[in-house]
């Protein structure tokens, strides 16, 4: 008994040992996905720097090689020279429009519009029925209130140091979206939140299929949502994949990198947090692109644990040893003999075991005590190799009729126990009744006709085993008491 205590310690220090260095494995593993994962927001931030400052350089260049060199941009603010300006920066504005960006207009001090490039006849409102315009630290930002998925840009127009004038550029973020799958080779979409948006005047907007909190310029999403990333994947499917768990990540209004498994293959999705100058959170810009790192990170992991495997296969095949050699033993220590049955033993164990279960379940639990009548005759009449002949092949007919959930024990003797789990009073007279009358239509070799008693019970909640049993064994003599051959209950 001490040498098996100290064999299965050695088996549960080694597998603890085994899993512990499992864990440590994993965990290294999630930390370098996690720094990976860091690592591609990093990525796309820079992507999106890059693709920003070439819009920053033009328009810097526009203003200070077109504007501040134009002589007419001294009449800015004379709405006598408006066709002028328009007719001087008209070819400028196609170009812009033809690089990407959208918007161009002059407006005065005040915020009044004074001039439209993309639409002349539209003048004299306030920009800021449009855009919100914040001084800081001496420079001007802004934001459109209309077009909030777009970079600003805001440049002040002195002459004899007098501000006479601003103008006004922007570049929606599906341009640059365009630009950045262009120049890297994945695929983009930017996202805007819906409270940012005034639906009834935006409606070329669409609610986005990765959370009803946000929503899409349409015509580019219907462009991009058809194409398909290197492995014939739709951003639609991906989308449709991903949306319960990126619904959630959206809601916490932070960076973040989610990758996701179709058909085997691991697409990475990179969330980049867009804000507006107060520092509002107002959407988000979205890369697409196939992954291997992933899978590296598992070949890895799983390479190294196969380094451990081998110890484990040794220990595998020394429990199995131990596990054969503990069941012989245990086998023998709870099964009758002759019969194969369990014997009384098993109520310490496995019985406890189940009756404890339909006490924390609130399940019933039925007894059925039986036993051969006039078994004493059998053996006297045909010798005891009939009586076991006997005893053996009514265990076996009542172990077939029973489930494999059921219990059947030899109590001593010719007496039987059947414990019957998750089965009323009624579904345990029945059982009764069909094990009586399948022994009873049973041919026994050389004896003939051979019945069986037996008596019902079910097992009240809390109440000790013995006491069912106890009542059982009443039943059971009350069976006798009526001419054996028949079932009888005990009712508690």
């Amino acid at each position: 008994m001490k040498k098996n205590r100290e064999k299965i310690a050695l088996i549960i220090g080694s597998i603890i040992i085994y899993l512990a260095l499992i864990f440590l494995l994993y965990l290294d593993k999630k930390s370098k996905e996690n720094i990976y994962l860091n690592d591609k927001i990093n990525q796309l931030k820079s992507e999106f720097l890059i693709t920003k400052r070439t819009y920053d350089k033009a328009s810097e260049l526009f203003y200070n090689t077109r504007i501040n060199n134009s002589s007419i941009i001294k009449y800015c603010g004379d709405f006598s020279k408006r066709s002028a300006i328009f007719n001087t920066f008209y070819d400028d504005y196609r170009f812009l429009r033809k690089v990407g960006f959208y918007r161009f207009m002059f407006t005065l001090p005040d915020g009044t519009i004074y001039l439209r490039m993309y639409n002349f006849d539209k003048y004299g409102d306030k920009i800021s029925e449009i855009t919100e315009i914040a001084n800081y630290e001496n420079n001007y930002l802004s934001i459109d209130k209309n077009l909030f998925d777009s970079l600003v840009y805001l440049y002040p127009i002195f002459i004899n140091n007098k501000r006479i004038c601003d103008v006004y550029l922007n570049v929606p973020f599906y341009k640059i979206s365009d630009d950045l799958a262009n120049t890297f080779n994945k695929s983009y979409l930017f996202i805007i939140k819906k409270d940012f948006l005034n639906l009834k005047e935006n409606k070329g907007y669409i609610q986005s299929d990765l959370s009803p909190d946000y929503f899409v310029e349409s015509k580019f999403y219907n462009q991009i949502l058809k194409t398909k990333n290197s492995d014939s994947f739709s951003l639609s499917e991906i989308n449709k994949k991903a949306k319960e768990e990126i619904d959630k990540k959206l809601r916490e209004e932070v960076s973040f990198s989610y990758p996701i498994d179709i058909n085997g293959n691991t697409i990475l999705m990179t969330f980049m947090l867009i804000k507006s100058f107060n520092n509002i959170p107002i959407g988000y810009l979205i890369s697409y692109e196939s992954d291997t790192t992933f899978k590296v990170f598992s070949r890895s992991f799983y390479l190294m644990i196969s380094s451990l495997l081998f110890v484990m296969i040794i220990i595998n095949i020394f429990i199995i040893n131990i596990i054969k050699l503990k069941n012989v033993a245990e086998k023998k220590a709870i099964t009758d003999k002759l019969t194969g049955l369990f014997n009384r033993s098993i109520i310490d164990t496995l019985i406890h075991v189940e009756i404890d279960r339909a006490k924390r379940n609130n399940k019933p639990i039925s007894i059925l005590l039986f036993d051969i009548d006039h078994f004493k005759k059998i053996n006297d009449t045909y010798g005891h190799d009939k009586g076991d002949y006997a005893l053996k092949t009514i265990a076996e007919i009542a172990r077939r009729t029973l489930r494999k959930s059921d219990y059947i024990i030899r109590w001593g003797g010719e007496e039987f126990l059947v414990i019957l789990p998750e089965t009323d009073l009624d579904g345990a007279t029945k059982v009764a009744e069909k094990i009586r009358s399948n022994v009873e239509n049973y041919n026994f070799k050389d004896i003939g006709k051979v019945t069986v008693s037996i008596g019902v019970t079910m097992l009240k909640i809390g109440e000790p085993l013995d006491n069912a049993i106890k009542r059982a064994d009443e039943a059971l003599y009350a069976a006798k008491n009526k001419g054996r051959n028949r079932v009888e209950i005990s009712f508690y």
